[in-house]
């Protein structure tokens, strides 16, 4: 493991929210950036942010919390398969640590939680940072079904397919996470296997609960009776929306399509600014949330898959850091 990966989980801390001992970072000064991950089984403050923490804590003071159900925070039992309670627990972490005035930043699932703290904790979120998030600028379509979050028992050499997966096909520059500067270290294996075994019964459960139709997870991703993008435009502070061309493949797919089919199906951009093979389906999801959220700018990256803040880190960084202490 990188002397930098190590020293990383060497910071890693803990504190008590709600009766659950909650693991997080906690870096640098100034104006603080909580980052939230999105919604995976390994999804985690390390594996989602571990490429932005230092070189953010720069600039400001960045908070990376495992939240509920994920990593190495247990969940509360069946409440936090919804992601509005655990953005309330997030709520009350910061109250814990006290921190009264964030950024909040959300990867992927947590797009919506970011909104939600937005509208639901105004005093506390003084800004709001989106992540390639279709939970925040989408709302599926009856026809369309979710992704499974289901996953056989975790098994040592699983989690090492894991990690070979991500770096060779889910990451376009896996060298700028320290994790994979100097290949797959057994420590690594490790401790993604021990994340995986903690929380699978939990993903499990949720996955059965928010991920079998378009109904069930819209309905996840509600805000006051409606899915969160009817209320995105009643967001009052300052947003920046970060996106890729190439935010999601193959997501979501309707019914009748094959659930290993790897066409791409791609949308209809006017006018059509970039050529088809430089995006997919999820690409015009931040220009719609852009187009509802009037205080919202919008910065798009090619060459950017899911994780943009990894496989762009120097500019999102530069972004993402400038927006914060301005």
């Amino acid at each position: 493991m990188t002397d930098q990966w190590h020293d990383l989980l060497d910071r890693g801390k803990t504190v008590s929210v709600d009766g659950i001992e909650t693991h997080y970072y906690d870096e640098g000064e100034g104006e603080a950036l909580v980052l939230l991950h999105g919604g995976g089984l390994t999804s985690c403050a390390e594996l989602n942010w571990g490429a932005v923490i230092d070189p953010l804590a720069e600039h400001c003071r960045v908070i990376a919390l495992d939240q509920p159900g994920f990593g190495f925070t247990d969940p509360r039992g069946e409440r936090d398969h919804l992601p509005r309670e655990r953005a309330d627990f997030v709520a009350a972490f910061c109250r814990e640590i006290g921190v009264d005035s964030i950024t909040v930043a959300g990867n992927s699932r947590a797009g919506y939680q970011a909104v939600y703290l937005a509208l639901e904790y105004p005093d506390l979120v003084k800004k709001l940072v989106v992540v390639n998030a279709g939970s925040a600028s989408r709302k599926l379509t009856p026809e369309e079904v979710p992704g499974s979050l289901r996953s056989e028992q975790p098994t040592r050499d699983g989690a090492r397919e894991f990690l070979e997966g991500f770096r060779d096909h889910h990451l376009i520059r896996p060298e700028n996470h320290p994790l994979f500067r100097d290949g797959i270290p057994e420590t690594a294996v490790d401790r993604v296997f021990e994340i995986q075994r903690r929380n699978w019964e939990w993903t499990n459960a949720r996955s059965d609960r928010l991920q079998t139709s378009a109904e069930s997870l819209n309905e996840a991703l509600s805000y006051g009776g409606e899915h969160i993008t009817a209320a995105a435009s009643d967001v009052a502070q300052p947003a920046l929306i970060t996106w890729s061309t190439r935010p999601y493949e193959g997501w979501p797919r309707r019914r009748e399509e094959p659930a290993d089919d790897p066409a791409k199906k791609l949308v209809t951009v006017h006018p059509e600014t970039i050529d088809a093979y430089e995006r997919d389906e999820g690409f015009d999801m931040g220009v719609h949330l852009f187009e509802t959220m009037p205080t919202a700018e919008l910065h798009v990256w090619h060459d950017a898959d899911h994780h943009v803040m990894t496989d762009q880190a120097v500019a999102w960084v530069e972004v993402v850091s400038g927006f914060v202490t301005r």
